[in-house]
């Protein structure tokens, strides 16, 4: 298949996204509602599929998508933004936030169904990952920090995503069952994210760059 493709245009709305894509060309993100931010799902060479929202929720968004269709955001209304994620057919399911979370996103889910995102209070969100959609997880931040996020997460369980405080925003790696690892900052810089798909990440030490692993955005 050669050429771009209007993902949203069977709509007829002003503003659209699309935030990630899985090896079968099926594609997540958000378009303009009649009133607020909706998530959708478009199969390759198929017609657009708005995504439901939780009951009450007048908005959305669709952020990750893993091989087999199933696709994580959040949902949002009066009860605030709560973490989700829609089976192969559509159907929604709740993810469960942090105690005294006043918001949840997933951002990301892989192929085994492990989740990750972000839960907490404003100014106070936590990297947290719902292995095989259950439970939610705490991640932590590095020593000192007061706020974290995931990004991606391997078919392994290994998580990537970014660490802020007094010493600036810091990549991160979380291994399974283990404490949160700095990536470092190359020579002279005060902050780093991990953004590839995949990326190799890195961290920077007095003798140079030391090789990471090769971790995958988005349920990738």
């Amino acid at each position: 298949r050669t050429g771009r493709e209007d993902l949203t245009s069977q709509h007829r709305k002003d503003a659209s996204a699309a935030f990630d894509v899985n090896d079968a060309g099926e594609s997540v993100g958000e378009f303009n509602g009649d009133a607020a931010l909706r998530p959708f799902k478009k199969r390759r060479g198929a017609r657009v599929e708005p995504l439901t929202t939780l009951p009450g929720d007048p908005a959305g968004s669709a952020i990750g998508i893993n091989r087999h269709g199933e696709a994580v955001g959040y949902s949002s209304g009066p009860q605030g933004i709560r973490a989700v994620w829609w089976t192969r057919t559509g159907a929604i399911r709740t993810l469960p936030g942090l105690p005294g979370a006043e918001e949840s996103r997933a951002v990301a889910i892989n192929d085994k169904g492990d989740i990750a995102g972000v839960s907490g209070s404003v100014g106070a969100l936590r990297a947290v990952v719902w292995p095989g959609k259950g439970a939610v997880v705490d991640l932590a931040t590095l020593p000192g920090d007061s706020t974290s996020s995931a990004e991606a997460i391997s078919n392994t369980g290994e998580v990537v995503g970014f660490s802020e405080g007094p010493h600036g925003t810091r990549a991160v790696l979380w291994p399974p069952s283990a404490p949160p690892q700095n990536l470092g900052v190359l020579l002279g810089g005060d902050s780093s994210r991990p953004r590839a798909t995949p990326c190799m990440m890195f961290q920077t030490s007095p003798s140079g760059p030391a090789s990471g692993g090769d971790i995958s955005r988005r349920g990738r």
